[in-house]
């Protein structure tokens, strides 16, 4: 974490009623302690990963580089023109 002087990450969990995966953009990533490793992240109460955050048994953190401004896009905000191009492949626990 001290070579991310500012994050760009996608935080990605399990939906608790479809079990599909969903994620979102962050723009910021804050380290609070690296033993053990943790960090905070922001989501608000109404975006659709809140639930599945707190319903899911885990979580993924994806920290992008440079250059992957595709992947940071992706995640950004839900629309009826985009969710096609939405589709990814996760490997959850138990599953």
């Amino acid at each position: 974490m001290s070579l991310l002087a500012s994050g760009v990450a996608v935080i990605s969990a399990q939906d608790p009623e479809s079990g599909k995966p969903r994620g979102m953009t962050a723009n910021a990533l804050m380290s609070v302690s690296l033993e053990p490793p943790l960090i905070v992240v922001s989501v608000r109460r109404r975006a659709r990963l809140h639930a599945a955050l707190q319903a899911a048994g885990g979580y993924g953190v994806t920290v992008l580089g440079e250059g992957q401004e595709v992947q940071a896009r992706r995640f950004l905000r839900r629309s009826p023109s985009d969710s096609a191009s939405r589709s990814w492949t996760a490997a959850w626990p138990g599953s």
